[in-house]
């Protein structure tokens, strides 16, 4: 393990703009040069508007990935664990 740790926190999502934003809120809140960190939101709701995602999309630690069709939470948590590996995550919150 590096001396910064690397934490992924892995959000799937249907519709849910408040709840979205008022976790990243709060994870930001709580950020520390320590710990390096991914929020990775999986929207699976492929039909829906994502305008809500605007505000926090330029931080460039939040990564979007939507979904082709709607697959389900424990799917899309399985599809957030990929990312976070790639990303070279150390360790995944839900």
């Amino acid at each position: 393990m590096s001396t910064t740790p690397h934490i992924a926190i892995i959000t799937p999502t249907y519709q849910r703009e408040v709840g979205i934003k008022s976790l990243y809120d709060s994870i930001i809140c709580q950020d520390s040069p320590r710990i390096k960190w991914h929020f990775i939101i999986i929207n699976d709701s492929p039909d829906s508007s994502t305008a809500f995602l605007e505000d926090i999309a330029p931080d460039s630690r939040v990564i979007i990935h939507h979904n082709t069709t709607n697959i389900g939470p424990l799917i899309s948590r399985n599809t957030g664990i990929e990312i976070a590996f790639e990303l070279g995550a150390e360790a995944v919150a839900f």
